[in-house]
């Protein structure tokens, strides 16, 4: 896990509270990952899911998947994001 706190670092000239992680799946899959950056200071907020009547016809990759939920977050005001799932419960999941 660190190696993803290494690699924001090193991007953001190690600006921790300037970094705002938007993540898929935060309370199931990404809950590992999502905990530890937050224990690092990063503010980790869940993607919004994606409209599938949007992106019917246009395939689907894990880039593809990446860049909607950017955008997707990126449009919304900061106080409607969510802020990640947190607990052992999906942490140990």
């Amino acid at each position: 896990m660190a190696r993803e706190a290494s690699w924001i670092g090193r991007r953001t000239e190690g600006d921790v509270e300037g970094v705002l992680i938007s993540a898929e799946r935060t309370g199931s899959y990404g809950a590992i990952v999502s905990e530890h950056l937050a224990k690092v200071g990063h503010r980790v907020v869940e993607a919004p899911t994606p409209s599938t009547k949007r992106l019917r016809g246009k395939g689907k990759t894990d880039t593809l998947d990446a860049i909607t939920a950017a955008r997707s977050t990126l449009v919304m005001d900061h106080d409607r994001l969510r802020d990640r799932r947190a607990g052992e419960v999906q942490t140990a999941m």
